[in-house]
């Protein structure tokens, strides 16, 4: 789970109003998420790391967070424990949100795979955890990319450009640059595709083509 907890991102002031109200029907939102509802599944996600509090005063009371009065003690109780049983299923709710095509939930399930691959077995090969994780991240960044996504075809093209996935194959993450062209004609990332570009051989440049 750290994992995840390193990859979290501070709520916005709309996320942590959306995460309190989850935190009162909590078994309303699982049973949505559980239903296929992604927006529930990353909600539930999110709010597995929403702070209760903001720290302590000096007399070591909680200071609560700006959203909540200063006196709801049952429900700062109440969110200590909802949060802590999140965060024991935080990869299942994220899994969930990008199985169920939420954009959200399938970029941050991509954005785990550097630091997943970070801890390569001694012989650098990675374990079948790890490859499964990075299939199954793959196959969702392709679910974004059909939907028009353009961070998802530049994080695919970095999956394929690099051996740090197993899954290097740098003509097909050519491709996915290249096809970033035909979604925004100003394509934004000429440069990397010049780049990419130059790293290929004849024949590679061809398979590109052909993808």
């Amino acid at each position: 789970l750290k994992l995840y907890n390193d990859l979290y991102d501070e709520l916005s002031e709309k996320d942590r109003s959306i995460s309190f109200e989850v935190i009162e029907h909590t078994e309303q939102v699982i049973k949505k998420a559980k239903a296929g509802d992604g927006k529930a599944a990353y909600a539930l996600y999110k709010t597995a790391w929403v702070s209760c509090s903001v720290g302590r005063d000096p007399d070591g009371d909680y200071k609560y967070d700006i959203s909540r009065p200063q006196h709801d003690t049952a429900f700062y109780k109440q969110c200590i424990v909802v949060t802590k049983n999140l965060q024991k299923n935080a990869s299942m709710w994220l899994e969930l949100a990008a199985q169920a095509g939420d954009i959200r939930g399938i970029m941050q399930y991509a954005s785990a795979m550097k630091t997943i691959n970070s801890q390569k077995n001694s012989n650098g090969a990675l374990n079948s955890d790890e490859v499964e994780y990075n299939q199954k991240a793959v196959s969702f960044l392709n679910s974004a990319a059909n939907q028009g996504v353009l961070d998802a075809y530049i994080n695919l093209h970095s999956v394929y450009s690099s051996d740090k996935y197993g899954l290097q194959d740098k003509p097909r993450g050519h491709a996915y640059l290249a096809a970033m062209a035909l979604i925004d004609a100003n394509n934004p990332y000429k440069a990397l595709f010049d780049e990419s570009e130059k790293q290929l051989n004849a024949m590679e440049k061809i398979r590109a083509a052909e993808l």
